[in-house]
Order: C-alpha cells, then structure tokens, then sequence
C-alpha cells in the first residue's frame, strides 16, 4: 500500500511539473504574441502617421505656392508695396514653421508621455484658420468663428490643432465637389465654440452636401474615403477621433443638416474655467 502511495505521489508530482511547464510555455506564447500585435499595431498606426503626414503637407505646400505666385505676379505687374510683401512671407513662413512642426507632432504621437498643457479652444482654432485662410479664400469659401463663451481646454494643444485641420479639409473638400455641381456655389463654413453642462462643444458646419446616410456611421473608420482620388488616404477622421476621443477623453460625431453636414466635439473643460 505504501509503495502504491509513494508511486502515486511521485506520478502526481510529475503531472504538476509537466502542468506547470505547460502553463508557463503557454504564457510565453501568448506574451509574444500580444508583443507581436503590439509590435504590429504600432508599424501600422507609424505608417498612418507617414501617409497622414503626406496628406496634411498638400494644404501648406499648395498655400505656399499660391502666396508665392501671386507675389511674382504682382512684383511683375509692380503691384507689390512693402505691406502686402510681408503679409505674404509671414503667410510662407507660419506655413512652413507648421510643416517643420508637423513632423515633430506626428513623431510624438505614439508616445503617450506628451506634454499636456491648458490652452484656449479659440486661439487654437485661429491658428489652423490663419493657417488655411488663403486656400478657403482661393476656392471662394468664406468662414467665420463665433466665440459665444471662453473654453479652456486640457491637452497637447498641437493635436487639437491637428483635429481642427482635419476637419476643415473634409470640408473644404466636400465644397469643392459640390461646386463641381453648382459652379457658382460660395462655400461656408462656420465654427462655433460654446459651453454646455461642464463640456466644451465645439462644433464646425459647413454646405457641403452632407454625408450618405449609408456611409455615416463608417467615415471614422480607418481607411474608409469617399474620394475617389489619391486625396484621400482614409485616415484624416480615424487619427481626429483617436485624438478627442483616446487622448482628450472626449466625443466627436457628426450629423447631416441644412445643406450640409456638421462635425461635433464634445470635451472636458479644464480646472481654469
């Protein structure tokens, strides 16, 4: 009987260090492979980075050869008085201060160790406005800003900026197929900042055309674009949403209206308002 219980105890004991060898290997398999996933995820989000780099350097590069153009042309026909030569290098100059800093933004993305800092929603916004004024000017889109209260908001103030491009662009774009439609259509856009039960709402109209309502629900999507041309890389709202929504804790959604459509963005106030 004993020698039976010895032998039992000792296939036990042998049965517990092969389980225990198998739960371990098994934890090793799964560790590498969420390593893998996240080794994975993170090349996929940095080539989104490149191609959302590529797509957001068009505006200022277009905006810089639009004020340098006319700045030959009006020197040619001696037009140009030391005024407007410095309005359009100061044009040339914050247009390529943004791109330089782009790189930098973009590069810093994936690293969640960011300087968060406390800035004003409508500030913000003018920057990105001054930033596109001579393009929306080109395509006969006219804008407007309408601070009804002061929101200070908790972030890195340049992704905000960046979510603000974004949205714009989706507009301007939008504008500019419908008056393909309409060739005398004057685009509008118009941006409103409020508060509202301890959130900033922050919401950007536009006429549009407005989103088909079977593909509403899925233009946050990554890679998901309406455009039929190399303009659209399908990632500009997928990177706007992660922003407000993974790294100021906010909400971004969108509904049609009127003649167009309008981008909603809902996020935290800071402790300063």
């Amino acid at each position: 009987m004993f020698v039976n219980l010895a032998e039992y105890v000792k296939q036990l004991k042998s049965f517990n260090n092969e389980l225990e060898k198998r739960v371990k290997d098994e934890i090793n398999k799964q560790q590498n492979q969420e390593h893998m996933m996240i080794h994975q995820s993170r090349q996929a989000a940095m080539g989104e980075m490149l191609e959302s780099i590529a797509h957001q350097w068009r505006q200022p590069l277009n905006i810089i050869g639009i004020a340098t153009a006319n700045l030959e042309t009006e020197y040619d026909l001696g037009l140009i008085n030391e005024k407007k030569f410095h309005e359009k290098m100061d044009v040339i100059s914050l247009n390529l201060n943004y791109m330089s800093d782009t790189i930098d933004d973009f590069r810093d993305f994936l690293n969640p160790k960011k300087d968060m800092s406390i800035f004003e929603a409508e500030k913000s916004i003018e920057d990105v406005l001054t930033i596109l004024s001579a393009q929306l000017q080109n395509y006969n889109i006219e804008y407007s800003l309408q601070c009804n209260d002061e929101l200070l908001l908790y972030g890195v103030e340049n992704e905000f900026k960046q979510v603000m491009l974004i949205l714009l662009n989706n507009s301007k774009d939008a504008i500019k197929l419908q008056q393909k439609i309409e060739q005398s259509k004057k685009g509008k856009i118009l941006i409103s900042i409020n508060r509202e039960n301890n959130q900033g709402i922050i919401k950007l109209c536009d006429n549009g055309g407005g989103i088909a309502s079977e593909i509403i629900d899925s233009i946050f999507e990554p890679y998901f674009s309406t455009k039929l041309n190399a303009n659209g890389t399908g990632i500009g709202l997928y990177i706007a949403k992660n922003i407000i929504e993974s790294r100021m804790n906010g909400k971004i959604s969108v509904i049609n209206k009127d003649s167009g459509c309008c981008f909603i963005i809902s996020v935290p106030l800071s402790i300063g308002n």
